[in-house]
């Protein structure tokens, strides 16, 4: 395939690639969560522990991850993962019980480990030569444009008909969604060898310093701030239960979880042109300012007030898209060309260490506590304390200091 021609293609093959792994499988998700509790017999802390329970599993294919798609390259993983969630869909449907459920965030979480944005950065670095942040946030959207239309849609198919069923129907939609992936993405360009691995035999030999431009201290830093980035994926995670909890009608929410998707998908497109334009500091800056903000906003849950839970989960969510593409834009400012899948890897590894880590705490907080304005105060603290460790490499790496 002629590589400018057809890059849109793969731009697109890759976004509904993304819509199915972490788009229905992880971000619209969200919307199911308070029937969960309500219809599925659920509590809280069980409901809050299928998200880290699919986390761990992204976790761990992601150590995998490289091998897999070494063996069956792009076009295939990518169509295996997004294939899966149909899988998951059907494990969710027929649960009658928690091990079940656990299952199907299990294979969710599989599959966003193998079609995630590890799969989407590279297939960009293959065929974009420039304009690489805006395909990438163009692709990452897909997982807010799951909340746009999937929201409304399996908000209605749940009161309508009944759980299982909204389950049934959606493990349709992304089996046709599967094969349309497969139809659309080519591992490279015409003419173009196979590229290198994603992890290569000369890599594994390599000092970590060595695949950064920064020092030892400042990947710690940023490592740090990336596990604390993984904390705060619980405020776009629990926003169905925070509201429902607090008060809101179930309609009211459901088109809070569509103000997110549609938050996100606006966000990514943003993100990754302000990236190409002005680097990943000044992005950053205001992007984790919009995280911070928002999820201090969300504290206010219980004010009843559907404007300022309208600024809330815009704000929080748009700031979100840190935690998809822009961690490809961070890996992309420290790490050394040659090493960039494996700094890639390596980020997203720490980051869902700390979603894994951290997705359990808000259900358990309010079992406890009656309310998830708690949790949402510790997700506004951790976000702080991203800006205070990443923004400072990035600063030094933009040379603004100078």
């Amino acid at each position: 395939m002629d590589k400018k021609k057809y890059r849109w293609v793969i731009c697109a093959g890759c976004t509904v690639m993304f819509f199915c792994t972490a788009g229905l499988g992880m971000t619209g998700f969200s919307v199911y969560q308070p029937y969960l509790i309500s219809d599925g017999g659920l509590t809280n802390a069980q409901a809050s522990m299928l998200t880290s329970i699919r986390s761990m599993f992204t976790f761990i294919t992601m150590f995998a991850a490289a091998r897999i798609l070494n063996k069956t390259d792009v076009r295939l993983g990518g169509t295996l993962a997004a294939a899966g969630i149909a899988l998951a869909m059907i494990l969710y449907g027929t649960a009658e019980s928690f091990p079940v459920y656990a299952a199907g965030a299990a294979v969710a979480g599989i599959c966003y480990g193998i079609g995630g944005m590890l799969t989407v950065s590279v297939m960009i670095r293959r065929w974009f030569d420039e304009h690489q942040g805006l395909a990438s946030g163009i692709c990452s959207a897909g997982s807010g444009f799951s909340a746009v239309i999937g929201t409304p849609v399996i908000t209605w198919a749940i009161e309508t008909f009944s759980l299982r069923t909204a389950f049934f129907l959606e493990a349709v939609f992304v089996a046709v969604l599967a094969a349309l992936v497969f139809l659309m993405l080519r591992n490279r360009p015409k003419g173009e060898e196979r590229p290198p691995q994603f992890v290569s035999k000369a890599e594994k030999g390599k000092k970590q310093e060595n695949m950064y431009w920064i020092g030892r201290w400042e990947v710690l830093l940023v490592m740090v701030g990336t596990l604390f980035l993984g904390f705060t994926y619980a405020a776009t995670s629990h926003i169905s239960v925070l509201y429902r909890n607090a008060g809101f009608a179930p309609e009211q929410v459901a088109w809070l979880v569509s103000a997110m998707g549609l938050a996100l998908f606006v966000g990514k497109c943003v993100y990754g042109e302000a990236a190409d334009k002005l680097g990943a500091f000044r992005s950053g800056n205001l992007f984790f300012g919009m995280l911070v903000i928002g999820s201090g906003l969300c504290c206010l849950a219980r004010s009843g007030s559907m404007a300022l839970a309208g600024a809330a989960v815009l704000l929080v969510s748009c700031g979100s898209v840190l935690l998809s593409v822009g961690l490809t834009i961070i890996a992309g400012a420290v790490a050394k060309p040659q090493y960039y899948a494996v700094v890639v890897r390596r980020i997203q590894i720490i980051y869902m260490l700390g979603s894994m880590v951290f997705g359990v705490v808000p259900g358990i907080i309010a079992d406890h506590m009656g309310n998830y304005i708690p949790a949402y105060v510790l997700i506004t603290g951790f976000a702080v304390a991203a800006v205070l460790l990443i923004q400072p490499v990035l600063y030094r790496r933009s040379g603004l200091e100078k």
